[in-house]
């Protein structure tokens, strides 16, 4: 997938580009897209890079009119800029967003298109379900609030809490009804006992 062809040197702007003066921004918008496709895509990376940039070290470093910095620039800049206005929703969407718009930039739009596709099935199980929790395993994405651990780490860790659980589970069991037959055959017996006992009338 190729972007448009800006260069470093590229000084035209959305509001030099030859549109109809009776148009809205918007639709002056839309025809630069068209005549200029790709170019706003670049310019939007090479703006995430410069800003990016300042004060964080990876950025600078990457090179071309099309940088995969978008998930750079989402996780430097704009989570600490939104603060707590960023809900978890919101922060899900971005994340998707700037991964595909940096494979995109990467030219891989197969692997774009398969992340797009998979959380295209899982907002429609969410939306049916009304939850996210067997939704979010359909993302190619980690989830949310996943740590340093890869995802085999995180079921190989959790089948062994599950399967240790178990096994103290099962161990309690075996040893609480053998106390439980016990106590019951010595209540059992006394009671038994007790029964059986004969008690003769004392006379003298």
């Amino acid at each position: 997938m190729k972007f448009g062809g800006a260069s470093e040197s590229d000084t035209e702007s959305l509001r030099d580009a030859p549109t109809d003066r009776k148009a809205t921004s918007q639709l002056q918008l839309v025809q630069y897209a068209r005549k200029m496709p790709g170019r706003l895509a670049s310019r939007l990376l090479l703006k995430m890079k410069r800003e990016g940039a300042q004060g964080f070290v990876g950025a600078e470093l990457v090179k071309g009119m099309t940088p995969p910095v978008a998930v750079h620039y989402l996780v430097t800049i704009m989570t600490s800029t939104l603060g707590s206005r960023l809900n978890l929703r919101a922060l899900r969407e971005l994340r998707t967003l700037c991964t595909v718009f940096d494979l995109l930039a990467q030219h891989c739009p197969a692997q774009a298109a398969d992340l797009v596709g998979q959380r295209i099935k899982a907002l429609e199980k969410a939306t049916l379900d009304g939850h996210w929790a067997s939704a979010q395993h359909l993302e190619l994405l980690n989830p949310e609030a996943g740590g340093p651990l890869d995802r085999d780490e995180e079921v190989f860790t959790s089948r062994e809490y599950l399967l240790d659980m178990k096994l103290k589970n099962y161990e309690g069991l075996k040893r609480s009804p053998k106390l439980d037959q016990k106590g019951d055959r010595e209540k059992g017996g006394r009671k038994g006992k007790e029964k059986g006992k004969s008690y003769t009338k004392y006379t003298p």
